[in-house]
């Protein structure tokens, strides 16, 4: 995944800084969801785009047909996004039309 800096004061007040393997780091719970926690929370994150794009679907919707088809583009890779291979630790959001 990649490594984050670590910042850490020792005992006599000085500032260490460390790279952390982020793919390895053991973290405690207070510090990271859980994986089931992180893909509902991602699937909210993703929900909550489809239902701002509902509109775009409507036959009445006042957009042209061509951008109509890209929404329709845009609210298919958002569905898709539970099959990415790194959900729900890494995603490639879409971006909306």
């Amino acid at each position: 995944m990649g490594q984050m800096k670590d910042i850490r004061t020792d005992d006599d007040g000085r500032r260490h800084v460390e790279w952390v393997d982020v793919s390895t780091h053991d973290t405690s719970p207070e510090e990271a969801p859980s994986v089931a926690e992180l893909a509902v929370k991602m699937r909210a994150r993703r929900n909550k785009a489809l239902a701002a794009s509902d509109w775009t679907q409507l036959p009445d919707a006042p957009i042209p047909e061509a951008r109509k088809e890209l929404a329709a583009a845009y609210r298919r890779d958002l569905r898709d996004i539970p099959e990415q291979s790194g959900f729900p630790a890494v995603i490639a959001w879409p971006v909306a039309p």
